[in-house]
């Protein structure tokens, strides 16, 4: 899945608070307070680390804020070559290594006098959500041992639950779009191995875990959001090429094939599945 920027030319929009949303390394979608006696602009890094590829953005910041609601804008960006870090898991130290030579722009698109004070998140998707614990652990401490050889203020390296990606990708939608001003819009986020909904609300949720209190430009939100593990680009594309094939010969008959996506991955053991996608058999 993708998160922050859904356009990377554009800004996009962090919100001063988010009330029953955990801390989460994507706080740079978050009002971010610089020190009260610079007035120089602030930097944050970001690393999306998605399912299929990840991408780093370098954003910037003026100390001012409108209406609670900090301004942000893009300030450069770097995709990673390779497959996502959830690509990783029988090489984790790959992980961290293919992050380097986004890094190392990193340190050449922030003034040097900023570094120390230039806060650095990673934040993974439902790539990582669908290995098992034990393996995306280990990617992660891979990650965050190469994060922190650089000089910046590492916050951190997470995953995010469904609902962190479901509500960043609402807020940076309908910021591009400025509904904030002229009424909010639903956004539907297909990513790689996930898709999110997610729209605001008059009523309580049904289910409280899928209802997000926001308060942007001084204004609160109530905000209904779900995701759909499994469901995404590559996952749905995997289930196709598990359909029913009919072989060459004349006389064979179909193959069936199942294809089973878990929270632990195809391969785990010992999880309850999240989606169970089988192939009819006629």
């Amino acid at each position: 899945g993708s998160f922050l920027s859904l356009d990377p030319r554009k800004k996009f929009c962090s919100q001063d608070k988010v009330s029953d949303v955990a801390w989460d390394p994507l706080s740079l979608a978050y009002a971010l307070d610089p020190p009260a006696d610079s007035l120089l602009s602030q930097y944050g890094i970001v690393l999306d680390a998605g399912s299929s590829h990840t991408s780093m953005f370098v954003y910037k910041w003026p100390a001012d804020k409108e209406n609670d609601t900090g301004i942000v804008g893009q300030h450069s960006s770097c995709d990673v070559q390779g497959g996502g870090i959830s690509s990783y898991a029988d090489n984790p130290s790959g992980a961290g290594q293919s992050l380097v030579e986004c890094l190392e722009q990193a340190l050449r698109d922030v003034p040097k006098e900023r570094h120390a004070g230039t806060p650095l998140y990673l934040g993974a998707t439902a790539g990582m959500r669908l290995l098992n614990p034990e393996a995306s652990a280990t990617v992660l401490a891979a990650v965050t041992r190469t994060l922190t050889q650089y000089p910046f203020d590492f916050r951190g390296a997470r995953i995010l639950s469904g609902q962190d990606e479901g509500v960043f990708g609402w807020v940076t939608a309908n910021y591009l779009l400025e509904n904030f001003i002229k009424g909010t819009l639903g956004a539907m986020d297909l990513g790689g191995a996930s898709t999110q909904i997610t729209f605001e609300t008059a009523i309580p949720a049904e289910d409280p875990a899928n209802e997000v209190q926001l308060r942007l430009y001084g204004q609160h939100y109530r905000v209904y959001t779900h995701s759909f593990l499994c469901y995404g680009r590559d996952q749905v594309l995997q289930r196709l090429a598990n359909l029913p094939f009919q072989p060459s010969g004349p006389s064979e008959h179909p193959v069936h094939r199942a294809w089973v996506c878990t929270r632990g991955g195809p391969e785990a053991t010992g999880w309850e599945p999240v989606q169970l996608l089988l192939v009819k058999v006629l």
